[in-house]
């Protein structure tokens, strides 16, 4: 999700999720950008459809109703890093094209896909973030907002951005010369593990284990979560031999559970440091 170059027009994003709806407006006319304004509100707590509960959000809020972007929630999606033997961005294209069908059990008729560049990996060799979701579940989310009268310009998923958020709020807390680094993301069912390597968005990976667990039995999951974390950098580093990670930047409802930045920094042997995503 990548902002208007130049544009001081305030974005307004939307997810809704399993059990939350969440409205974000960011406004990039604030000093380096912040977020203005926000209604997070459990589904359970709706007694109205989606639909008009969004919109009389953007009615109270007094939100724009036009170039909204909808976010789908990390763990609705499926991502997929692949090397392709190219640097021609139509070979590559065509290339993913072809690729698509074997990374998901659903036809090209059920699903929708995009992908991001991530680098040149060596000579005539190019590493990809593939996207895919299914076509009915954004396609639910689009739908709920155009019924609201609510113009949707873009579709993204909520790794991008948490990446976004990264880079505006919170790049400048890290080293100058710093290689790698982990964005650990506590939503409410499930927690996004992601790698950011020299200033690029590089890995993600999905952790079913969020801040409802680690509240309800915060000592049997935060061992599990603590594992699983260990386990995802395990499979960065099968791929990426080479990449220092120098820090973890804990983010979402993960500054709400005692002691896990602790366990997660003892365990991985790494410093940790907890952000707080409505700071200032």
């Amino acid at each position: 999700m990548k902002f208007k170059g130049g544009s001081k027009t305030p974005v307004v994003v939307v997810e809704i999720g399993n059990d939350w709806l969440k409205i974000l407006e960011y406004n990039p006319s604030q000093g380096r950008g912040c977020v203005s304004c926000a209604s997070l509100v459990k589904l359970v707590k709706i007694k109205e459809p989606v639909t008009e509960a969004i919109s009389k959000a953007f009615k109270t809020l007094k939100l724009s109703r036009e170039g909204v972007v909808v976010c789908i929630p990390r763990h609705l999606v499926t991502i997929r890093i692949i090397e392709f033997p190219s640097t021609d961005p139509h070979e590559i294209k065509d290339m993913v094209t072809l690729q698509v069908g074997k990374q998901t059990p659903y036809s090209r008729e059920e699903i929708i896909f995009s992908y991001r560049l991530i680098r040149v990996e060596r000579e005539e060799y190019t590493k990809i973030m593939l996207v895919i979701a299914r076509r009915n579940i954004v396609n639910a989310r689009v739908e709920a907002l155009q019924k609201a009268g609510i113009g949707v310009e873009k579709v993204t998923v909520s790794s991008e951005g948490v990446y976004c958020w990264f880079n505006v709020v919170a790049k400048q807390l890290l080293d100058k010369d710093a290689q790698g680094i982990i964005l650990l993301d506590v939503d409410s069912n499930f927690s996004d593990f992601m790698v950011v390597h020299n200033d690029q968005f590089s890995y993600t990976r999905n952790i079913l284990i969020g801040a409802n667990h680690l509240f309800e039995e915060g000592e049997k999951w935060k061992d599990k979560f603590v594992d699983e974390a260990a386990h995802s950098l395990e499979l960065y580093h099968n791929e990426e031999r080479n990449v220092r990670i120098e820090k973890i930047f804990l983010s979402g409802a993960g500054r709400h559970i005692n002691g896990l930045d602790n366990a997660l920094s003892e365990h991985l042997g790494l410093p940790v440091e907890v952000l707080d995503p409505f700071e200032n």
